[in-house]
This record gives structure tokens, sequence and C-alpha cells, in this order.
């Protein structure tokens, strides 16, 4: 496939994904791929041209439904966990909280 082939086909496939991802991005699964050196199974949440770019390339592919749910099934975890670290120092949670007022406070 050519450079103009695969400019065809990402501007396609972007124009798809455009119509049922409304919010300007995606989740992807990588795949096992030894001309791009990806890693199999990592999923990342990219903007759609991102998306289209990869998945043309082959290095990508869209995420099902499934593995959508259980990411961000897993992220809402870690979120929280990582809320319930920052409430449980205080004193880290303070010192944050201090920078931030008083960078807001100079500006």
């Amino acid at each position: 496939m050519n450079i103009t082939e695969q400019a065809v086909k990402r501007r396609v496939l972007r124009t798809d994904l455009a119509a049922t991802h409304k919010d300007g991005c995606c989740l992807i699964m990588s795949l096992d791929s030894d001309t791009h050196g990806t890693t199999p199974g990592v999923i990342a949440e990219v903007t759609l041209d991102n998306a289209a770019r990869c998945i043309v390339q082959g290095s990508h592919r869209l995420a099902t439904p499934d593995e959508v749910k259980a990411h961000r099934a897993d992220m809402a975890v870690r979120i929280e966990a990582s809320k319930r670290a920052a409430l449980a120092q205080p004193e880290l949670l303070k010192a944050l909280l201090g920078k931030a007022i008083e960078q807001t406070g100079k500006q």
C-alpha cells in the first residue's frame, strides 16, 4: 500500500470513527507486530486521527466494547485508590493544595 492509499484509508476510517466516537477519542489495543515493535495487548486512549493511523498501519485495532468497559472499570478503581492514598497523607495533600493556592494567587 503506497502513501496515498494509506492517507485515503486513514481519512475514511477517521470519518467512520467520528460517527461512533463523538468525543473525538477512542480506545485502541496494540497487536503483536515485529514491524512496529509494539507489545500486544496494551490499551490506549487516543485521538481519532491517531487511532486511524495506528489501525491502518496494522499496529493496533479498535478495542472491543468489553475491553473498553473493563478498561474504564480498572481506571475508576485506580483513580479511587489514588484519591484514598492522597487523603491518607494529609501533610502531603496540604502541601500540594497550598502550592496550588499560592500559584493561583500569583496569577
